[in-house]
């Protein structure tokens, strides 16, 4: 009976200790489905998921992880260690790295260059948080690796434009600014100092009184409205340019032209954030516009064709002598390239005349051909000549043209003329002789005959020493 008992009481024990047990291997056997099902979520992650001993051995990494690195189980148990993932240079600092921070238990977010089984490099930011054991020793590490490698690129890209953009803005001989929609300025570049005398910083403070001249101020103000205005309505396109020509003061008050090219910054929310502009310095444009305007009279009544050309061979004036000789209106010949009034056989004839002009040389009173609009030629007389800006610059080249015809004609007939004169006087059988001023300037074959002179010796001596006495 006491047997029995004791053997009752250590079974009851058993039970308890059995209970226990069963009670303890509860939450494991849901703390292992727990895993089990962390394990499928994170098969199906777009990211690399690993787990590490402190060494960097690994011992889990999902299906992103094996198919990016071609990493396989038994690579796994052979003790693959993560660190070769990462391009050879930063392999020892990344060791060295984890160990620190595993000291600290301080992982921040880190960007790393990793290979992947192309052979490809891959920008990657990557998250470690620790794996501790009850007693809170680090056991290993869970690491989550986001490829940001387009990210990178764009950042890059993006860079690289910015950058590209600093430089021609710095060396652009151009003001480039940006404004806010308080006209203020926000940028600057440093070409400014050339064009006006003052350094960006200096003139991002000026107010706008002492940056354009009064009557431009008032244009500015009254354009930035409605232009802004016909942006937010739709009335233009985003990227509309609006061109201006404005006045503006220099530090050493003295006032410049600028043509203004501005159009409007806008942001991610389809709201207008400022003004983008570029000023071009036209001073001494509209100086020559200036001097060409005094002289626009005397031009225009000179029944000469005269016509300014630019340096790259096209028309930028025509006067109204030029439309009655050539035949073509200003609106028909503006814009047009010179070789349009040439025959075929002549058509590079002005460029090469252009070339001349550019050296500084002036083409005098060339005689050549022209066609008018209706086809018929005329015989011209060209002059071509160089335009200087104030400081000496050839800017453009002015070209007078006038009409030869009829003297070319005169000219083609009195030669006939005296070609059907000299055929006349060859085949008489009387001697001739012509004397201009006390000079015999025509003997016929028959006085030589009848005389027994050579035609140079008659034209050698005079009528007098020949004569008969």
């Amino acid at each position: 009976m006491i047997k029995s008992k004791k053997i009752l009481k250590k079974n009851h024990k058993k039970n308890i200790l059995s209970l226990k047990n069963a009670k303890k291997k509860k939450p494991e056997k849901a703390s292992q489905a727990g895993d089990e099902r962390s394990k499928d979520f994170l098969e199906c992650l777009p990211e690399i998921v690993f787990e590490t001993d402190t060494s960097g051995k690994i011992s889990y990494i999902n299906k992103q992880g094996k198919e990016t690195f071609d990493i396989g189980d038994n690579d796994i148990k052979k003790g693959f260690n993560i660190i070769n993932i990462f391009v050879p240079e930063d392999r020892a600092r990344i060791a060295k790295s984890i160990r620190e921070k595993i000291k600290r238990k301080n992982f921040p977010v880190q960007e790393y260059s990793i290979i992947n089984k192309d052979k490809e490099i891959l920008q990657v930011s990557v998250l470690v948080t620790i794996i501790a054991d009850r007693r809170n020793k680090v056991t290993g590490l869970r690491s989550v690796m986001t490829d940001i490698t387009d990210i990178k690129r764009a950042e890059s890209a993006l860079r690289e434009r910015e950058e590209k953009y600093r430089l021609l803005a710095e060396l652009s001989t151009d003001i480039i600014w940006t404004m806010d929609t308080q006209m203020r300025y926000t940028y600057v570049s440093p070409s400014i100092f050339m064009q006006r005398g003052y350094t960006a910083e200096e003139f991002m403070q000026l107010p706008l009184e002492k940056i354009y001249a009064p009557s431009s101020l008032e244009k500015v103000k009254k354009s930035f409205v409605v232009e802004l205005d016909k942006a937010i309505k739709g009335k233009v396109p985003k990227d509309n340019v609006f061109t201006m020509e404005l006045e503006f003061f220099r530090k050493d008050g003295s006032i410049v032209w600028g043509e203004v090219s501005v159009r409007a910054i806008w942001d991610e929310n389809n709201k207008i954030t400022g003004i983008y502009g570029a000023t071009r310095d036209i001073t001494e444009r509209k100086k020559t516009e200036e001097y060409l305007q005094k002289i626009s009279t005397l031009v225009e009544s000179s029944t000469d064709a005269i016509a300014i050309e630019t340096l790259d061979g096209y028309y930028k004036s025509w006067n109204k002598g030029a439309e009655k000789m050539y035949g073509y209106t200003k609106e028909e010949i503006l814009g047009k390239k010179t070789t349009i009034l040439p025959p075929e056989n002549l058509r590079n004839e002005p460029l090469s005349f252009l070339e001349e002009v550019k050296k500084g040389n002036v083409v005098d009173r060339h005689e050549t051909m022209r066609l008018r609009k209706d086809g018929k030629l005329l015989y011209t007389s060209i002059t071509m000549f160089p335009i200087r800006d104030s400081e000496n610059n050839i800017i453009a080249a002015g070209a007078i043209g006038r009409d030869i015809t009829s003297r070319k004609i005169s000219e083609k007939e009195l030669i006939e003329s005296e070609e059907r004169f000299r055929k006349m006087a060859e085949n008489i059988h009387e001697g001739l002789t012509i004397i201009e001023n006390g000079k015999i300037v025509y003997i016929n074959n028959r006085t030589l005959e009848i005389t027994g002179y050579s035609k140079e010796e008659f034209q050698e001596s005079s009528w007098i020493e020949l004569a008969v006495p």
